[in-house]
């Protein structure tokens, strides 16, 4: 046995003292012991790795990577998927509003396919306020009555009977004035009363019934159509003409089913209409009350107004559907409509139909002339 051996080294101000013991158990093995001031254990001695250990750690790196990129992978197929959502969803939204789209058009479509049908068959209610048709040379007023429909007659009295259906196929214009004394000086060059007037008792001249702003009266149906043609004439036209009783009440009516065109209180008849409980047993100023809703006036009162129609009492039963003019010439008569101021309420009604020789001439009775589609 060796005798130990010690050996001190010095750097600087450190020193270290390591004393080594060197023993020989057998020839050519040595064992070295340290001792010092920090001794090293066999604690710290490396630790040999098994080769399967290795193995696993690889393994669980990889299967680690694995779910890592699986992960990514899922998190990409959501994102895709939400995207696809949200691109279905859109893709719906716009189906839907395409959809509402093609039905609002539709639905366009056949609003407009009614109204050209109600237009191809307006009723008289189509037509809800006055329109203007033109003025002539010598200062007469027309309104545009429209082509409609309208049930025509009543059930008060017996040759209004019965109630049926009229259809008037064309528009046409109305005066909207009783023709006045005025205009009848006009083409005719004086109102003097004929001696024939005069037999009848009927003196236009007198105060109650003279004015140039007040209806013609005291004028026979064939003096009428005097008229009419020298206005013709004059206008260079031959579209000047009495109204069809038809017409005359298609437009006194004005889209109305009630006895008088503002309605059925007779209370109110005042406003539209000289009659015999306030005329004060004259005629009046054309003009003078509120119109009816086609914006006509007198239409109700003041004098009675001669249309083309000769008058039977039975006419309605047979009457045409479309544009009737009235029956061929049976009788003595021809129809005044529209009631005058010597008369009673009664009489004034939209319905109401009167008769008169076509020699027939009075204070009450004057007339209304009608334009054959167009404008004077």
């Amino acid at each position: 046995m060796m005798k130990p051996w010690r050996l001190k080294l010095k750097f600087g101000a450190v020193s270290a003292a390591v004393v080594l013991s060197l023993s020989v158990t057998s020839p050519g093995l040595a064992q070295l012991t340290g001792y010092g001031d920090e001794a090293l254990g066999p604690e710290h001695a490396p630790v040999p790795v098994a080769p399967s250990t290795r193995v696993e750690d690889k393994r669980k790196a990889e299967e680690a990577e694995k779910t890592r990129r699986l992960e990514a992978e899922n998190k990409r197929l959501e994102a895709e998927n939400k995207r696809q959502q949200t691109e279905l969803e859109k893709l719906r939204q716009q189906k839907e509003e395409a959809e509402r789209a093609v039905t609002a058009l539709r639905r366009q479509g056949e609003a407009e396919q009614a109204k050209r049908v109600a237009a191809a068959s307006k009723p008289a209610e189509a037509q809800s306020a006055a329109e203007a048709c033109g003025q002539n040379s010598i200062g007469m007023e027309f309104v545009r009555i429209r082509a409609g429909s309208f049930e025509m007659g009543s059930n008060e009295d017996g040759d209004e009977k019965p109630v049926h259906q009229v259809k008037i196929s064309r528009d046409f214009c109305l005066g909207k004035y009783e023709v006045r004394q005025g205009e009848w000086k006009q083409v005719m060059g004086s109102f003097l009363p004929s001696r024939t007037e005069l037999q009848w008792g009927c003196n236009p001249l007198k105060p109650e019934f003279y004015g140039d702003n007040k209806p013609v009266v005291c004028v026979s149906y064939k003096e009428v159509e005097s008229f009419i043609q020298r206005l013709n004439v004059k206008e260079g036209t031959s579209k000047y003409r009495l109204p069809t009783e038809a017409e005359w009440e298609y437009a006194a009516r004005a889209g109305t089913k009630s006895k008088y065109s503002f309605g059925d209180d007779v209370g109110q008849l005042g406003k539209y209409a000289w009659f015999d409980k306030n005329s004060n047993n004259q005629t009046h100023p054309v003009g003078g009350k509120d119109p009816n809703p086609w914006g006509l006036y007198d239409m109700h009162g003041n004098v009675w107004e001669w249309v083309q129609d000769w008058y039977d009492r039975d006419y309605y039963k047979r009457s045409a559907s479309t544009d009737p003019k009235g029956p061929d010439k049976q009788g003595d008569f021809r129809v005044v409509r529209g009631g005058c101021w010597a008369v009673s309420a009664g009489n004034l009604r939209s319905a109401d139909r009167g008769s008169l020789t076509p020699e027939g001439r009075g204070s009450d009775v004057g007339f209304r002339l009608a334009l054959a589609q167009g404008v004077p």
